[in-house]
C-alpha cells in the first residue's frame, strides 16, 4: 500500500519541526524557498481561490512560521517565497516588511512569450503578424534586452500619411515604452493609458512580456468582479 501523501498543513508542520531542531542544535534554521505555484500546489490546489489561500495562513499561524513576501496571493504565480521561523524574521532582520503592493509583475501578461521583428523585417510580414496574433502594438527588437522601438497601426498609418513609403518596419517605429517589473499597477495603468501598452523588464534585464489595456481591464474584473457581486445581493436584500 502507498504512503498516504501529506496535507500542505502536514507538510507546513514538518517545515517548521526542522527548523526549530536546527534552531534547538544552535544553527541558523534554514528557510524554506519555494515558487508560490509550488506552495499551493502543496495544498492540492493549482489556483489560488480564498480558501486555499486562508488555509496556507492559518497553517503558518499555527505553526509560527513566516512568508515572504505577505502578499503571495496577488504575486506573480511563479515567483518566489520564503518561509521561516516568527522570531527568526524578526530578531535576524532589520528589513520592513514588504508592502501588499500589487506590481505590473504580478500580471501573467508581464511573463508572456514575446512575439517581436527585427527592424529590417518587411513591412507586410509584420503587418500580417499582427493581423494574424490581433496586436495593436508589435515590438522591434534586436534580442532579449535591446528594444529598438514599437510599430503599432497608428505609426504605420502615419508613415503612410507623411508619404514615406515604408518598406520596412524600421519606417515606421516609434520610440518604446519599457518599465520595469518592479513598477505598481497603479503607476503601470496611468502607463499603458497614455501609450496604449508598455514593454516590462524583469529582473534579469531582459524583456519579459508586454501589457496592454485588455491586460489592465481583466486584472480589474478580475479584483472588483467579487465586489460588485456583494453589492448586488445587498441591493436585493
Amino acid at each position: 500500500m502507498s504512503e498516504r501523501q501529506k496535507s500542505g498543513a502536514e507538510w507546513l508542520a514538518d517545515v517548521a519541526k526542522q527548523m526549530q531542531k536546527e534552531k534547538g542544535d544552535g544553527a541558523l534554521p534554514t528557510a524554506e524557498i519555494l515558487t508560490i505555484r509550488e506552495l499551493i500546489g502543496k495544498f492540492g490546489y493549482m489556483r489560488r481561490p480564498r480558501t486555499v489561500v486562508g488555509a496556507i495562513r492559518k497553517a503558518l499561524q499555527d505553526n509560527e512560521l513566516s512568508i515572504t513576501p505577505d502578499s503571495f496571493d496577488i504575486e506573480y504565480v511563479d515567483s518566489e517565497v520564503k518561509i521561516t521561523l516568527n522570531e527568526l524574521d524578526s530578531a535576524t532582520t532589520n528589513e520592513k516588511p514588504e508592502q501588499p503592493t500589487v506590481r505590473i509583475d504580478s500580471l501573467q501578461a508581464a511573463h508572456k512569450e514575446l512575439v517581436s521583428v527585427k527592424p529590417d523585417c518587411p513591412l507586410h510580414k509584420a503587418t500580417m503578424i499582427m493581423q494574424f496574433w490581433n496586436y495593436s502594438q508589435l515590438p522591434v527588437m534586436i534580442n532579449d534586452h535591446q528594444v529598438k522601438g514599437v510599430i503599432s497601426w497608428r505609426s504605420i498609418g502615419e508613415a503612410h500619411a507623411h508619404m514615406r513609403n515604408p518598406n520596412t518596419v524600421k519606417d515606421c517605429m516609434e520610440k518604446a515604452r519599457v518599465v520595469e517589473a518592479t513598477m505598481t499597477l497603479s503607476d503601470a495603468a496611468s502607463e499603458i493609458y497614455k501609450h496604449d501598452y508598455i514593454l516590462v523588464r524583469g529582473h534579469d534585464n531582459k524583456i519579459s512580456g508586454i501589457v496592454t489595456a485588455t491586460d489592465i481591464a481583466l486584472q480589474f474584473k478580475q479584483h472588483a468582479h467579487p465586489f460588485l457581486l456583494v453589492g448586488e445581493i445587498e441591493a436585493h436584500l
